[in-house]
């Protein structure tokens, strides 16, 4: 794309800004040859009411008072300023070189000439003339008050897959803990002794992110990755030739397990055939029209990475809107890339966007509202800023919070924004095909304008797809045309490419992948969910019996472990989990379950789980169980004198009450004394509710 067409295509999305009025890239080519011919064709669109006041400076400065019962909110309810500025939603954009400076002073000259055509004695200021040469000029941003944040202890905290290292001193542990976490390290090292020297062999040399996930100082000498060197069905083996049950399933990829004979064989077959990068494979087309046949998609392109998918979209969204500013929401997943490395925090009552690793600029930020999930507030701050959004990016089942499901704000989302003529986008990177054929959005009956894929797609390979209708992935190819006929592709364009965006092995194992779905329908999926359901509900019913904090999460066949935050010793049910063969990322990541996990399979992960935590239990590094706490009660009450089992012998009184009620109602009524209570019927209640267990307490402890 040449500089002189996209200099047109920014020029075309200034005049949408300015006069929202679309004059797309081949309407400046091929139809409106002049200045002249411009101004004529937005005076035959603009109504003759609307006065063009749009670079009017003082119409900037204006402030608009937010809508009632939003103040909490914090985010400004109309653009700001200097937000207009750059955006365009009230004033023209500052001059930042000297070709923008000239595009801006023809939208002025614009402005006088309709003002002309209608008669009118509006005078508006074009500006000083820019010479083309000018120096670039840096507008100075305006003060702003805003409370302090440490930005630097926001970004230490967790997100996605960003997680700081915890350095430092760790808290003194007891003699029992201490000895428990020893002879967790020994017997881990001891069976994995091959995994860790690599990972000390290579540090030198291979900055790998992963090698530190969970550091702690406390057990640093099993911080390593298990090296996998085999895999199979739902079974891994390291290098020490261990097995283990893989509930991380490659990140949730593997909906089929570990190289599914149909997955192996459509690869191998293109191997065979050569692996063409640059010229057009014969498969890109068919899994296209595959893919589009499942999701209800009108078109689809192909990139390497889930992240890269949602990379283009927001591109797309921006090409076709013309507007810079999107929405995400906090606690979602997007992908690695600076422009959705980002999170909200309220301060002073007021919502500030900020970066959420080391690395990312505070201007990427600026670009993004983010908002909370499922809060209705956030459908009134959208509204608000309707004027300034190009799209709204969504992870239907947030992976970090999958047990929030806001079927009924989805789908005020989803009316919401077509009311406004923004992009919606759903990020199924994660949940695609795993709910059903059609992912998600199909599970919660809401489509987006755009979605996104990958993971389970390639079977193992890295891909990433980018669907959606027409209006929008038009904006990669310029749309329909045909031969034959004087069709011509009539869309602007934005740039997206990349060497091995359609490669031919992933091409394959995705054809392999969406045909195998396709050909089994919604039961694959929905057998899996209930083979999930049953191991959450057998775990989570554990949990509550052996009194420990932690519940599982679920969506379809994804779950989660979900605890406080301040059970910080809970990473070592991990490690308790690999002694035990069976093998996840990490205690706080993602688990998942594929088609070849067995019921023995099941039964295994979770008698690996409801060992591990009773060895902490024991271990002193979760609460202990109500059947122990009932026996330290008994040991201290039987050191102190007292009836063993916590009994007490009755009193005289007490077994006279009990005689009495054992003869009848008649009989106990001489008890009852007449108490005309003035309390709240609440406070009467709760009393009575007291009394009825003193009762209780006075007949279970009578003599049978």
């Amino acid at each position: 794309m040449g500089f002189e067409s996209l200099m047109l295509i920014q020029f075309s999305q200034g005049i949408q800004r300015t006069f929202d009025i679309k004059v797309s890239f081949r309407q400046l080519i091929e139809q409106i040859e002049t200045l002249d011919g411009l101004v004529a064709f937005l005076d035959a669109q603009l109504p003759p009411e609307v006065l063009l006041t749009a670079t009017s400076p003082s119409k900037a400065s204006e402030s608009v008072p937010p809508p009632n019962g939003l103040s909490g909110i914090g985010l400004p309810m109309a653009p700001s300023p200097e937000m207009a500025n750059r955006n365009g939603t009230f004033a023209a954009p500052q001059v930042s070189s000297g070709m923008e400076a000239i595009m801006q002073q023809q939208l002025r000259i614009m402005s006088l000439q309709l003002e002309a055509l209608r008669g009118a004695s509006a005078v508006v200021d074009t500006g000083p003339a820019v010479e083309p040469a000018a120096a670039p000029v840096t507008p100075v941003p305006p003060a702003v008050k805003a409370p302090a944040v440490d930005v630097k202890a926001l970004q230490r905290q967790r997100f996605g897959p960003y997680k700081p290292i915890k350095r430092g001193a760790d808290g003194q542990l007891t003699e029992r803990q201490q000895q428990h976490l020893d002879a967790l390290i020994h017997r881990l090292t001891e069976r994995t002794p091959g995994s860790k020297a690599l990972a000390q062999q290579h540090r030198p040399h291979f900055a790998d992110p992963r090698g530190v996930a969970g550091f702690r100082k406390l057990w640093k000498e099993m911080v390593y990755q298990i090296a996998v060197e085999r895999s199979q069905g739902a079974r891994l083996w390291d290098v020490d030739g261990h097995a283990y049950i893989d509930i991380a399933m490659g990140f949730g990829l593997n909906l089929f397990g570990h190289q599914p004979e149909f997955i192996t064989q459509a690869i191998a077959e293109q191997l065979g055939k050569g692996i063409e990068i640059g010229p057009q494979s014969p498969l890109a087309g068919e899994v296209a029209q595959l893919l589009c046949e499942l999701t209800g998609m009108e078109r689809a392109t192909f990139c390497n990475t889930g992240s890269e998918a949602v990379m283009a979209a927001l591109r797309v969204a921006r090409t076709v809107h013309g507007k810079d500013k999107f929405v995400c929401f906090n606690q979602s997943y997007h992908g690695t890339f600076d422009q959705v490395l980002i999170r909200s925090t309220s301060m002073g009552g007021q919502r500030r966007m900020l970066p959420a690793a080391p690395g990312v600029p505070q201007s990427v930020a600026d670009e993004a509202l983010v908002l909370d999930y499922g809060d209705p507030q956030a459908l009134d701050v959208i509204r608000a800023h309707a004027g300034e959004l190009a799209a709204v990016l969504v992870e239907p089942v947030q992976s970090a919070n999958i047990g929030l499901q806001p079927r009924d704000f989805l789908h005020d989302l989803r009316r919401l924004t077509s009311e406004l003529d923004i992009a919606l986008i759903m990020d199924e990177v994660i949940s695609g095909f795993r709910a059903a054929p059609g992912g998600a959005q199909a599970w919660f009956g809401v489509q987006g304008d755009m979605a996104t894929y990958g993971k389970v797609l390639g079977g193992g390979l890295p891909i990433g797809v980018l669907a959606g209708r027409a209006r929008y992935l038009d904006a990669l190819d310029s749309g329909m045309w045909s031969y034959g006929d004087d069709s011509v592709p009539e869309r602007d364009v934005t740039f997206f490419a990349g060497t091995f965006v359609r490669h031919p092995l992933a091409l394959a194992a995705a054809r392999a992948v969406l045909t195998r779905i396709a050909a089994e329908g919604p039961a694959l999926q929905q057998q899996l969910t209930e083979r999930t359901a049953a191991l959450v509900d057998a775990l989570n019913g554990f949990f509550e019996h052996r009194g420990v904090p932690i519940r599982l999460l679920r969506f379809a066949s994804q779950f989660r472990f979900d605890f406080p935050a301040d059970l910080e010793s809970i990473d070592l049910l991990y490690y308790h989990l690999l002694d035990r063969g069976i093998f996840t990322r990490g205690f706080q990541e993602n688990c998942f379950l594929s088609t070849v996990h067995t019921d023995d399979d099941v039964d295994a992960v979770i008698r690996a789980i409801q060992d591990s935590v009773m060895v902490l239990q024991d271990g002193g590094f979760l609460p202990p169980s109500p059947d122990a706490r009932d026996a330290d009660a008994a040991d201290r009450l039987a050191s102190a004198g007292q009836a063993p089992g916590g009994q007490f012998p009755l009193t005289e009184a007490q077994t006279e009450i009990w005689l009495a009620s054992q003869m009848g109602g008649t009989a106990s009524a001489a008890f009852n004394e007449l108490d005309i209570d003035h309390r709240p019927i609440g406070r009467r209640h709760n009393d009575a509710c007291i009394c009825g267990d003193m009762a209780l307490g006075i007949a279970e402890k009578a003599p049978q």
